[in-house]
């Protein structure tokens, strides 16, 4: 109920109902990673391993949404620009920023 209130608009432009439930199965993924992204566990390891390109490639834990459907078995991926989540709600969430590590980091 939470994911559709907070992507209402969006899904009742969505005529089949068959393609709103697909994207509102999308949208709770995203939702649902988001929620991984804010934990205090997931930040700290992220800054922990952002502060070390010389042992990491990149921050981790790395975080991937991803959607099955049982119609053709097929898990796909979705093209989601974390950047830009990240830069939306990072103020509201204190989270992790790859050009301040150590901001959210340090936060109380």
């Amino acid at each position: 109920r939470d994911v559709y209130r907070l992507h209402q608009q969006e899904l009742d432009i969505i005529e089949d109902e068959d393609e709103r439930h697909k994207r509102l199965v999308e949208l709770n993924v995203i939702e649902q990673c988001l929620n991984l992204f804010k934990t205090g566990d997931v930040q700290r390891r992220r800054c922990y391993t952002a502060q070390r390109p010389g042992q990491y490639k990149c921050a981790y834990p790395r975080i991937h949404a991803m959607v099955f459907s049982p119609n053709d078995g097929i898990l796909r991926h979705l093209p989601i620009d974390w950047k830009e989540y990240m830069n939306k709600w990072k103020d509201i969430y204190q989270i992790y920023d790859v050009s301040d590590p150590l901001r959210s980091y340090m936060a109380p």
